[in-house]
């Protein structure tokens, strides 16, 4: 939450100038107060340019929306993401139990705080980026290797969106995730009565021997520490039942004038390729495994000159 609030003004200075007015926005809005400072309405840039339109001073106040959409500081942070996207609108008022307004916060800075690399994707397919698409191709690619008996587990499940997907290719799906904001995103928005959502960090995590049909980890291993991941193998070969598959992605290391180079400061495990394959033929010691390369919604078999991400599907023998 911004606690610094910068885009106030005063109901009684609403006829102050243009240019005095404006400077005030954020995001194209400006909260109205009362002289007790609660929360009096709001006013979009493009209401005030159309008030002094023509050179003309007209009415501003009738152009306040009352009553606006807001949040009280004592609300989650998934519960103000809720608000923003089923409102569509990129900014939303904080206020106290009193309506007295203490900040704002926008949906950049929600999305930013939960992390920059977690993804909140809609279900409207054709709105999302060309990034979201490949993130639900990868997704997409798993449940081919699925069977509608399966338990299966979705490792850094994030917001949720994959483990619902995952969903209807499983007998039961357990989403499991760092954040404490995305599981509640993910329990509000992405619910199903065959998947539960649960809060740990994968080192913590602790199932008994043959547990899961299926294990899926996609945009993880990137992102959690090198013994971690070596760990987090080990312990897959255990959890996974025999003729189960663990289906996991990680991009490749690039080089650039025979240097490394990471341009993600979030991928704090990125492997050269053939580093990466060893680490899960050694890990997975009685897996059947096979090493994929993506070129957008497709999955080729890797080869050595592929660079980018590497997905690998491992069926335990």
């Amino acid at each position: 939450m911004q606690s610094q609030i910068l885009n106030v003004i005063k109901s009684e200075e609403i006829h102050s100038l243009q240019d005095n007015i404006l400077s005030k926005f954020i995001e194209g809005t400006l909260f109205i107060i009362n002289e007790d400072l609660s929360l009096h309405g709001i006013i979009t840039d493009g209401d005030v340019r159309k008030c002094f339109s023509n050179n003309l001073c007209h009415n501003i106040e009738d152009n306040i929306s009352l009553n606006p959409k807001k949040i009280l500081s004592s609300q989650s942070a998934s519960d103000a993401l809720l608000v923003l996207r089923e409102n569509q609108i990129n900014i939303l008022a904080v206020v106290d139990e009193n309506n007295k307004l203490i900040g704002y916060i926008t949906l950049h800075m929600l999305l930013d705080s939960f992390s920059p690399e977690r993804l909140y994707i809609s279900d409207d397919e054709s709105t999302n980026d060309s990034n979201e698409q490949r993130h639900l191709a990868r997704y997409k690619f798993a449940t081919n290797f699925l069977a509608q008996s399966s338990e299966t587990l979705d490792c850094a499940c994030g917001s949720g969106y994959g483990s619902k997907m995952l969903s209807l290719y499983s007998n039961s799906v357990l989403g499991v995730d760092l954040s404490n904001d995305a599981i509640t995103f993910a329990k509000q928005n992405n619910f199903s009565s065959n998947i539960n959502f649960k809060q740990s960090d994968l080192s913590m995590l602790d199932f008994d021997a043959s547990s899961f049909d299926s294990i899926v980890s996609i945009e993880t291993l990137e992102h959690i520490p090198h013994d971690t991941f070596l760990n987090f193998l080990t312990n897959i070969s255990t959890w996974i039942k025999s003729g189960g598959v663990f289906i996991g992605s990680s991009p490749m290391l690039r080089y650039k004038d025979n240097k490394p180079y990471v341009t993600n400061p979030y991928h704090i495990n990125e492997m050269p390729k053939q580093e990466f394959i060893n680490a899960i033929k050694t890990r997975l010691i009685n897996f059947e495994i096979h090493f994929y390369y993506q070129d957008q919604d497709r999955f080729l078999p890797l080869c050595d000159e592929h660079t980018g991400f590497c997905i690998v599907v491992a069926r335990k023998r």
